[in-house]
């Protein structure tokens, strides 16, 4: 009966380790394809980023010329928000790209620290209130678009303040992302 035991024991024993050596090869195997999509991940997203940061300052350039348009035409009764715009070529607004950003934390956000999503979630909500904001600005500007009026050309300026100080903000979120996740 020993003897059956011992060899039972004998037959298993190549048996277990190479079960426990599969998993062992297993679990690197998914370790290693985690990282591997992680990295993919995370340069798709410094994509985005990188993307979005220059349309943002582009814009801003672009939105301070139409500033100081504002100011300069403030208090000139004659020349009405459209002629403004027809002189700095227009308002524009940025392109903020999160695709990756948006696939990667809805499929494997597990896979990344607090902080990181939180840079993540605070980069989201920047830009929706870029967009609220911008689509204040742009629904007045359509009401107004006629006027000639300081107040109609100050309240435009205000807006357009409120837009531009969030697109910098944003331009930080950005900086602050970019620095902590440069490849």
């Amino acid at each position: 009966m020993l003897t059956k035991i011992k060899g039972l024991i004998t037959q298993m024993i190549p048996i277990i380790l190479g079960v426990l050596i599969g998993l062992l090869i297993n679990g690197w195997k998914e370790s290693y394809d985690e990282k591997k999509y992680l990295k993919k991940a995370l340069n798709a997203i410094e994509q985005d980023v990188v993307g979005s940061r220059a349309s943002v300052l582009s814009v801003l350039d672009s939105q301070q010329v139409v500033m100081d348009s504002l100011e300069y035409y403030l208090e000139i009764d004659s020349v009405s928000l459209i002629e403004i715009f027809y002189k700095t070529e227009g308002l524009d607004a940025p392109t903020m790209k999160d695709i990756a950003m948006e696939f990667f934390t809805s499929d494997r956000g597990d896979l990344i620290d607090y902080e990181l999503i939180s840079i993540m979630a605070e980069i989201k909500d920047g830009k929706i209130l870029i967009n609220e904001k911008f689509d204040r600005l742009a629904d007045f500007i359509n009401t107004e678009m006629y006027n000639s009026t300081y107040q109609a050309k100050e309240k435009t300026a205000i807006l357009l303040a409120d837009v531009m100080e969030s697109e910098s903000s944003l331009v930080k979120i950005y900086d602050s992302y970019l620095d902590q996740n440069r490849n």
